[in-house]
């Protein structure tokens, strides 16, 4: 997560490294961060570390949002999603970046990373869903 605020002194400091942006709707995207992390940093819970608190603010709410209440604007924070998928298509090079939406399932992402196709019959992992991360995260 905290690359998202500073993938350009990731490029800096790794020129050859290759950048997977993953992209999805952003009223998804939006909704998703709204039940998920958003609630968790506002009201603090056992669930998330100080630090990780800190990181979170500093980079996500802070960084990209400017101040973290400006993400309850919806339009405002789909705005910024959106200016942010295009700074970082605009900033790193075409040859280095792979602009994924994880829909579209592992062909584009291991042709990008130059390794093997999983079997036909692979799904696709999603270890990163909401019902998961509710599991994870809210069971007590």
């Amino acid at each position: 997560m905290p690359s998202v605020a500073v993938y350009k002194k990731l490029m800096e400091a790794c020129p050859d490294a290759k950048v997977i942006l993953t992209v999805r709707d952003k009223e998804e995207w939006y909704q998703s961060v709204k039940d998920t992390l958003y609630p968790h940093f506002i009201k603090p819970n056992n669930i998330l570390s100080a630090s990780a608190i800190a990181v979170i603010r500093m980079t996500l709410w802070d960084g990209l949002f400017g101040e973290y209440k400006r993400f309850e604007d919806r339009e405002y924070a789909m705005s910024v999603y959106e200016a942010h998928v295009e700074a970082v298509k605009n900033y790193v090079p075409a040859n280095k970046l792979l602009v994924f939406n994880v829909k579209e399932g592992s062909g584009l992402l291991c042709n990008f990373l130059g390794v093997p196709q999983p079997p036909q019959d692979t799904l696709f992992p999603h270890s990163n869903d909401r019902a998961k991360f509710y599991q994870k995260h809210l069971k007590n």
